[in-house]
Parts: structure tokens; C-alpha cells; sequence
């Protein structure tokens, strides 16, 4: 049985009533409106067009998929709009829903890796190199070392300390000479790679 989905007239009323379609959806998946229910688009978005309750329901998966998807695989214009030509949405349809992804698919993202954080996160990274003498009266140098330090603090408390202007954060620093420096590279170059490949597979 092949099921149809309910195809709008896209006059300019109805792209900015499917526009205020992908809002809701939006609210609702990303910013958590419980609000933004089935009943409440057809009262406030819907109200006074042909569309069944039904046929809106399915509008709505449709849609809602496709975001769900596109934000957990953070997909790129280029994909997004590749795969929407296998959708059952219109032409007009989808060039509304490709316009909507552009805006949003940046806050998407930020949206995404802000609730997949629970560990502490890196918020300010700084360093600089010491020297010292040996002798206040010979002027033999030490060997350089690198002052590092980190500032960390809960994702929890990122945005709420950039409207308050302060941060929880925790401020780590430490020494590091030339030889625990370079190994430190050696590791963070291991790290790089393997997330290149990752990333590149994909």
C-alpha cells in the first residue's frame, strides 16, 4: 500500500504556513515545546484549509524524520538537498524545507553536542615560556619550560555563564619541559589522525 502525503497549493500563504510547520516541528524535537502538538497546528497554523488531521499527522513524520536525521548526521546543504529529492514532499516543499535547514542546521548542531555533553568541557586554553637563571649572578639559563593552563567547566553551565558573565570553570596549569612537551604533541598528532580517518570514512 503506498501511502500518500498530503501535497500543499504553495501559494505564498501556504510556503509560510509550511515554513511555520518546520518551526513547530523544530521547537518541539530541539527546544522541547510540548505545546507545539498536532491539534495546536491545525488551530494556529492550519486553521481554515482543507488539510485533514490525518493528513497533517503525516506531514509531520515526514518532516520530522527528516530533521531528526539531518541533525544527528549533520548533514551538509548538498546532501540535505539530494536526499529531500527522494522525499514525497513537493518541489516547493522542499525548497522551503532546504532554506529552513541553512538557518538552522548550525543551532542544530550546537543544540545536538550541547545534550551528548556530560563531561567537563575545554572553555580557554593559554601558555606561555619560562626562563630562569640558575644563579642571580651568573646569567646561565635553565632550560625553557612551558606554563600550560586549562580552563574546564560543566556544558551545563556554558550558556548559562555567558548570559550571567561568569563561569563555573576550574583552572588547571602546570609545567612541561621540552621532552614531556614534545611527547605530548606525539600523542595529540596519534589523536588527530585517528579522528581525520574517522571523519574521512564517513
Amino acid at each position: 500500500t503506498h501511502t500518500h502525503t498530503h501535497t500543499l497549493q504553495m501559494s505564498t500563504s501556504s510556503s509560510a504556513q509550511f515554513r511555520a510547520l518546520l518551526t513547530g516541528i523544530y521547537r518541539r524535537v530541539y527546544e522541547g515545546n510540548d505545546q507545539i502538538t498536532l491539534q495546536f497546528l491545525m488551530d494556529n497554523v492550519f486553521k481554515g484549509t482543507d488539510i485533514t488531521a490525518e493528513e497533517l499527522g503525516r506531514l509531520c513524520t515526514v518532516c520530522e524524520k527528516v530533521l531528526r536525521r539531518a541533525g544527528f548526521e549533520d548533514w551538509d546543504v548538498t546532501n540535505f538537498d539530494a536526499i529531500m529529492e527522494q522525499s514525497p514532499l513537493t518541489e516547493e516543499q522542499r525548497d522551503v524545507f532546504s532554506k529552513f535547514w541553512r538557518a538552522h542546521r548550525a543551532k542544530i548542531h550546537s543544540l545536538l553536542v550541547d545534550k551528548s555533553s556530560w563531561d567537563n568541557e575545554l572553555v580557554r586554553f593559554s601558555w606561555r615560556i619560562d626562563l630562569q637563571t640558575k644563579s642571580k649572578t651568573v646569567a646561565e639559563l635553565d632550560d625553557p619550560t612551558a606554563i600550560l593552563e586549562f580552563a574546564i567547566a560543566p556544558p551545563t553551565s556554558l550558556q548559562s555563564s555567558a548570559a550571567s558573565g561568569e563561569a563555573s570553570e576550574h583552572v588547571v596549569r602546570f609545567e612541561m619541559d621540552q621532552r614531556q612537551l614534545a611527547h605530548a604533541v606525539h600523542e595529540f598528532n596519534k589523536i588527530d589522525a585517528i579522528i581525520t580517518e574517522y571523519t574521512q570514512a564517513q
